[in-house]
């Protein structure tokens, strides 16, 4: 029942991406969990190298009145790397799971709330959430096609500086019941702000 962000955007020109891409979250009473979808046109799903970290979805959270914030990095092949603020923490306590399909890949994180530095919401919590994803694919018939890059966002961003919470969406974690809506990133470009 969880809202789904969509309709991601390429960094910089600000277009709908091609290859794009849904992003759940809910939470309880210890953890924040949340679920990533990365589409993609099956013909580039070529060439890629076992345990490349190119294909990836970033996170970034920063709980209202928090100056800190926090990032997760998941591959497709599952690597995971997890920083406060531009840090690299050791000890966090973050899980994940990915999984390969034909035209798709997910991945499932497990954030325990006191890695972000929070306890469960009693009432809404505002937080500015960054999300972001990095494509680089091969087309099958790659005489033809060369690679297909691409950044992609929720939000319209201007440069490849993921880490700038100002450009983040805001979102509220809420215990109100509610009917699950398919959230769009913008198409007006900079000048709209979610």
């Amino acid at each position: 029942r969880a809202d789904v962000c969509t309709r991601f955007l390429e960094v910089i020109k600000n277009e709908v991406a091609l290859d794009q891409s849904e992003v759940r979250m809910l939470f309880d009473e210890q953890n924040l969990y949340v679920t990533l979808k990365g589409l993609f046109d099956p013909a580039y799903d070529f060439g890629k190298k076992p345990g490349a970290a190119s294909n990836n979805f970033e996170l970034f959270v920063r709980p209202d009145g928090a100056t800190d914030y926090l990032q997760v990095i998941i591959s497709e092949s599952g690597k995971l790397y997890v920083a406060r603020t531009g840090a690299q923490l050791r000890v966090h306590g973050v899980t994940a799971k990915t999984e390969t399909g034909k035209g798709f890949w997910t991945a499932d994180l497990t954030i325990p709330l006191k890695t972000l530095g929070i306890a469960a919401p009693k009432d809404d919590l505002k937080a500015k959430v960054g999300l972001f994803r990095q494509n680089d694919n091969v087309h099958e018939r790659q005489k033809l096609f060369s690679k297909r890059r691409s950044a992609t966002s929720f939000t319209p961003i201007e440069r490849y500086q993921f880490g700038v919470p100002d450009t983040w969406a805001d979102m509220v974690l809420t215990r109100r019941d509610g009917e699950a809506r398919r959230v769009s990133g913008p198409d007006n470009g900079l000048q709209v702000n979610l």
